[in-house]
Protein backbone atom coordinates (compact mmCIF):
# COMPACT_ATOMS: atom_id res chain seq x y z
CA UNK A 1 0.00 0.00 0.00
CA UNK A 2 1.04 3.58 -0.96
CA UNK A 3 2.44 5.94 1.65
CA UNK A 4 -0.33 8.58 1.15
CA UNK A 5 -2.93 5.23 1.04
CA UNK A 6 -1.22 4.58 4.48
CA UNK A 7 -1.90 7.66 5.97
CA UNK A 8 -5.06 8.28 4.93
CA UNK A 9 -6.08 4.82 6.69
CA UNK A 10 -4.26 5.73 9.79
CA UNK A 11 -6.05 9.12 10.02
CA UNK A 12 -9.70 8.26 9.19
CA UNK A 13 -9.46 5.27 11.99
CA UNK A 14 -8.23 7.25 14.00
CA UNK A 15 -10.68 10.76 13.61
CA UNK A 16 -12.80 9.13 11.43
CA UNK A 17 -12.21 11.98 8.63
CA UNK A 18 -14.85 12.39 6.18
CA UNK A 19 -13.37 13.37 2.46
CA UNK A 20 -12.08 16.71 1.68
CA UNK A 21 -12.92 18.03 -1.45
CA UNK A 22 -11.87 22.06 -1.64
CA UNK A 23 -14.60 22.59 -4.34
CA UNK A 24 -18.28 23.02 -4.14
CA UNK A 25 -21.39 21.98 -5.83
CA UNK A 26 -21.53 23.12 -9.54
CA UNK A 27 -23.98 25.45 -10.73
CA UNK A 28 -26.14 24.61 -13.11
CA UNK A 29 -24.91 22.21 -16.00
CA UNK A 30 -21.55 24.41 -15.67
CA UNK A 31 -18.77 22.22 -15.38
CA UNK A 32 -15.94 23.56 -12.45
CA UNK A 33 -12.67 24.62 -12.92
CA UNK A 34 -9.16 24.36 -11.34
CA UNK A 35 -7.07 27.70 -12.14
CA UNK A 36 -3.48 26.34 -13.04
CA UNK A 37 -0.44 27.94 -14.37
CA UNK A 38 -2.94 30.89 -15.72
CA UNK A 39 -5.50 28.19 -17.37
CA UNK A 40 -8.50 27.07 -16.11
CA UNK A 41 -9.05 23.35 -16.47
CA UNK A 42 -12.11 21.44 -16.21
CA UNK A 43 -13.49 19.22 -13.44
CA UNK A 44 -14.98 15.63 -13.64
CA UNK A 45 -17.10 13.37 -12.30
CA UNK A 46 -15.45 10.21 -13.54
CA UNK A 47 -12.85 9.01 -11.24
CA UNK A 48 -11.73 6.06 -13.71
CA UNK A 49 -10.76 2.69 -11.93
CA UNK A 50 -12.61 4.32 -9.17
CA UNK A 51 -16.48 4.64 -11.26
CA UNK A 52 -18.37 7.35 -11.92
CA UNK A 53 -19.73 9.70 -9.41
CA UNK A 54 -22.33 10.91 -11.98
CA UNK A 55 -23.59 6.96 -12.51
CA UNK A 56 -24.94 5.38 -9.18
CA UNK A 57 -24.58 2.28 -11.44
CA UNK A 58 -20.88 2.10 -12.20
CA UNK A 59 -18.50 -0.13 -11.32
CA UNK A 60 -15.25 1.72 -12.63
CA UNK A 61 -12.72 0.32 -15.10
CA UNK A 62 -11.56 -2.35 -12.85
CA UNK A 63 -15.18 -3.72 -11.94
CA UNK A 64 -16.16 -4.67 -7.98
CA UNK A 65 -18.96 -3.09 -5.89
CA UNK A 66 -20.22 -0.12 -6.60
CA UNK A 67 -18.63 3.59 -5.59
CA UNK A 68 -19.71 5.02 -2.64
CA UNK A 69 -20.55 8.89 -3.25
CA UNK A 70 -19.89 11.47 -0.53
CA UNK A 71 -22.79 14.18 0.14
CA UNK A 72 -24.73 15.16 -2.11
CA UNK A 73 -23.07 18.06 -4.72
CA UNK A 74 -19.77 16.12 -3.80
CA UNK A 75 -19.46 14.92 -6.62
CA UNK A 76 -16.85 16.82 -9.08
CA UNK A 77 -13.18 15.35 -7.54
CA UNK A 78 -10.97 14.35 -10.74
CA UNK A 79 -9.55 16.05 -13.31
CA UNK A 80 -8.18 14.53 -16.60
CA UNK A 81 -5.12 15.96 -19.15
CA UNK A 82 -4.82 14.56 -22.36
CA UNK A 83 -1.48 15.23 -23.37
CA UNK A 84 -1.70 15.43 -27.44
CA UNK A 85 2.15 15.48 -27.61
CA UNK A 86 2.70 12.65 -25.77
CA UNK A 87 -0.28 10.97 -26.42
CA UNK A 88 -0.91 9.77 -22.37
CA UNK A 89 -4.00 10.34 -20.62
CA UNK A 90 -3.69 11.05 -16.93
CA UNK A 91 -6.14 11.72 -14.44
CA UNK A 92 -5.89 13.39 -10.66
CA UNK A 93 -8.11 13.25 -7.44
CA UNK A 94 -7.84 17.09 -7.07
CA UNK A 95 -8.64 17.53 -3.46
CA UNK A 96 -5.36 15.73 -2.37
CA UNK A 97 -3.60 15.77 -6.02
CA UNK A 98 -2.62 12.02 -5.87
CA UNK A 99 -2.73 10.40 -9.14
CA UNK A 100 -5.29 7.81 -9.64
CA UNK A 101 -4.96 6.47 -13.39
CA UNK A 102 -2.68 7.01 -16.42
CA UNK A 103 -2.09 5.10 -19.59
CA UNK A 104 -1.64 5.46 -23.36
CA UNK A 105 -4.39 7.56 -25.04
CA UNK A 106 -4.74 4.50 -27.92
CA UNK A 107 -6.07 2.40 -25.13
CA UNK A 108 -8.75 4.89 -23.99
CA UNK A 109 -10.37 5.77 -26.94
CA UNK A 110 -13.42 5.11 -25.64
CA UNK A 111 -12.80 6.96 -22.67
CA UNK A 112 -11.44 10.18 -24.27
CA UNK A 113 -14.62 10.46 -26.77
CA UNK A 114 -16.66 9.84 -22.94
CA UNK A 115 -15.21 12.41 -21.37
CA UNK A 116 -15.42 15.08 -24.44
CA UNK A 117 -19.07 14.64 -24.84
CA UNK A 118 -19.20 15.73 -21.17
CA UNK A 119 -17.20 18.54 -21.34
CA UNK A 120 -14.50 17.08 -18.70
CA UNK A 121 -11.41 16.73 -21.08
CA UNK A 122 -8.81 18.83 -20.80
CA UNK A 123 -6.30 18.66 -23.35
CA UNK A 124 -3.05 19.65 -22.79
CA UNK A 125 0.51 20.72 -24.70
CA UNK A 126 3.46 18.48 -22.73
CA UNK A 127 4.16 21.86 -21.43
CA UNK A 128 0.82 22.96 -20.09
CA UNK A 129 1.15 19.18 -18.09
CA UNK A 130 4.37 19.53 -16.80
CA UNK A 131 2.71 22.67 -14.72
CA UNK A 132 -0.66 20.73 -14.26
CA UNK A 133 1.78 17.82 -13.12
CA UNK A 134 3.78 19.57 -10.58
CA UNK A 135 1.06 21.50 -9.23
CA UNK A 136 -0.56 18.24 -8.48
CA UNK A 137 2.53 16.82 -6.74
CA UNK A 138 2.87 19.74 -4.45
CA UNK A 139 -0.90 19.28 -3.54
CA UNK A 140 0.07 15.58 -2.52
CA UNK A 141 3.39 16.77 -0.95
CA UNK A 142 1.02 19.08 1.18
CA UNK A 143 -1.30 16.69 1.85
CA UNK A 144 0.59 14.42 3.20
CA UNK A 145 2.66 16.68 5.61
CA UNK A 146 -0.79 17.51 7.06
CA UNK A 147 -1.63 13.63 7.54
CA UNK A 148 1.74 12.94 9.01
CA UNK A 149 1.34 15.96 11.34
CA UNK A 150 -1.79 14.64 12.35
CA UNK A 151 -0.76 10.98 12.74
CA UNK A 152 2.38 12.22 14.86
CA UNK A 153 0.08 14.37 17.19
CA UNK A 154 -2.47 11.80 17.63
CA UNK A 155 0.09 8.90 18.60
CA UNK A 156 -0.05 7.50 22.62
CA UNK A 157 2.83 7.32 24.62
CA UNK A 158 2.88 3.50 23.93
CA UNK A 159 2.85 4.10 20.52
CA UNK A 160 5.93 6.55 20.79
CA UNK A 161 7.33 4.06 22.57
CA UNK A 162 7.09 0.68 20.05
CA UNK A 163 8.76 3.43 17.17
CA UNK A 164 11.62 4.19 18.85
CA UNK A 165 12.68 0.68 20.07
CA UNK A 166 12.11 -0.63 16.57
CA UNK A 167 13.95 2.35 14.95
CA UNK A 168 16.69 1.39 16.91
CA UNK A 169 16.26 -2.49 15.41
CA UNK A 170 16.50 -1.01 12.05
CA UNK A 171 19.23 1.06 13.20
CA UNK A 172 21.30 -2.67 13.46
CA UNK A 173 19.96 -3.90 10.54
CA UNK A 174 20.80 -0.70 7.95
CA UNK A 175 24.74 -1.83 7.27
CA UNK A 176 22.94 -4.67 5.97
CA UNK A 177 19.89 -3.19 3.77
CA UNK A 178 23.12 -0.52 2.38
CA UNK A 179 25.16 -3.41 1.28
CA UNK A 180 22.18 -4.06 -0.78
CA UNK A 181 21.27 -1.15 -1.81
CA UNK A 182 24.59 0.11 -2.47
CA UNK A 183 24.95 -3.09 -4.79
CA UNK A 184 21.70 -2.62 -7.03
CA UNK A 185 23.26 1.10 -7.46
CA UNK A 186 26.14 -0.59 -8.91
CA UNK A 187 24.53 -2.16 -11.17
CA UNK A 188 23.22 -5.35 -9.50
CA UNK A 189 19.96 -6.55 -10.72
CA UNK A 190 17.37 -7.77 -7.29
CA UNK A 191 16.49 -11.45 -7.63
CA UNK A 192 12.74 -11.38 -9.10
CA UNK A 193 12.66 -7.99 -10.52
CA UNK A 194 11.20 -7.61 -13.77
CA UNK A 195 11.48 -4.56 -16.52
CA UNK A 196 7.74 -3.04 -16.45
CA UNK A 197 8.81 -0.88 -19.09
CA UNK A 198 7.71 1.98 -17.27
CA UNK A 199 10.88 3.61 -16.71
CA UNK A 200 12.59 4.68 -13.35
CA UNK A 201 14.55 1.11 -13.32
CA UNK A 202 16.75 1.75 -10.30
CA UNK A 203 13.68 3.19 -7.82
CA UNK A 204 11.63 -0.11 -9.04
CA UNK A 205 14.87 -2.11 -8.56
CA UNK A 206 15.32 -0.67 -5.06
CA UNK A 207 11.94 -0.95 -4.04
CA UNK A 208 11.89 -4.17 -4.56
CA UNK A 209 15.06 -4.79 -2.57
CA UNK A 210 13.99 -2.36 0.53
CA UNK A 211 10.27 -4.06 0.65
CA UNK A 212 12.00 -7.62 0.10
CA UNK A 213 14.13 -6.51 3.10
CA UNK A 214 11.13 -5.34 5.66
CA UNK A 215 9.47 -8.72 4.71
CA UNK A 216 12.71 -11.08 6.21
CA UNK A 217 14.55 -9.24 8.26
CA UNK A 218 12.27 -6.75 9.70
CA UNK A 219 9.12 -8.92 9.50
CA UNK A 220 6.16 -8.64 12.23
CA UNK A 221 6.83 -11.24 14.19
CA UNK A 222 10.88 -9.93 14.35
CA UNK A 223 9.54 -6.98 15.63
CA UNK A 224 7.58 -8.04 18.23
CA UNK A 225 10.15 -10.75 19.27
CA UNK A 226 12.99 -7.70 19.47
CA UNK A 227 10.38 -5.56 21.68
CA UNK A 228 9.54 -8.57 23.80
CA UNK A 229 13.49 -8.54 24.66
CA UNK A 230 13.25 -5.51 25.41
CA UNK A 231 10.65 -5.56 28.42
CA UNK A 232 8.29 -4.00 26.05
CA UNK A 233 4.99 -6.72 25.65
CA UNK A 234 2.56 -6.20 22.40
CA UNK A 235 0.23 -7.95 23.58
CA UNK A 236 -0.16 -6.88 27.34
CA UNK A 237 -3.96 -6.63 28.00
CA UNK A 238 -4.75 -2.62 27.06
CA UNK A 239 -1.95 -2.07 24.63
CA UNK A 240 -3.09 -1.33 21.16
CA UNK A 241 -2.69 -4.47 19.18
CA UNK A 242 -1.62 -1.99 15.74
CA UNK A 243 0.86 -0.26 17.71
CA UNK A 244 3.62 -2.16 15.75
CA UNK A 245 2.14 -2.56 12.51
CA UNK A 246 1.39 1.33 12.43
CA UNK A 247 5.03 1.93 13.89
CA UNK A 248 6.49 -0.54 11.13
CA UNK A 249 4.83 0.81 8.42
CA UNK A 250 5.84 4.43 9.46
CA UNK A 251 9.33 3.02 9.28
CA UNK A 252 9.04 1.53 5.93
CA UNK A 253 7.85 5.26 4.46
CA UNK A 254 11.32 6.93 5.84
CA UNK A 255 13.05 4.36 4.59
CA UNK A 256 11.58 4.36 0.92
CA UNK A 257 11.68 8.24 1.53
CA UNK A 258 15.13 8.38 2.44
CA UNK A 259 16.96 5.56 -0.28
CA UNK A 260 14.65 6.03 -3.19
CA UNK A 261 15.42 8.42 -5.82
CA UNK A 262 12.75 10.79 -6.64
CA UNK A 263 10.88 9.85 -9.94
Amino acid sequence: MPPSDRLIARVAALFQAGPVVPFGPPKGPKVPTLLVGGRKYVLSTDGGPLGDLDDPESEGMLGGGQLIQGPSGNKWKFLWSYNTERQRLHMWRVSDGNEKFEDSARNLTSKIVKLERKGQLNRVTNEEFRKLEAHMNRAQDDTLKQLQDSWEESKSDYQREVQEALERLLDSFKPKLEAQIEAVESGAIPMGWRDTGHGHELRSKLSLVISRFFETDFSIKKCDDYLRGQGIDPDAPGRDIQAVEWARGDILDATYNRYLPST
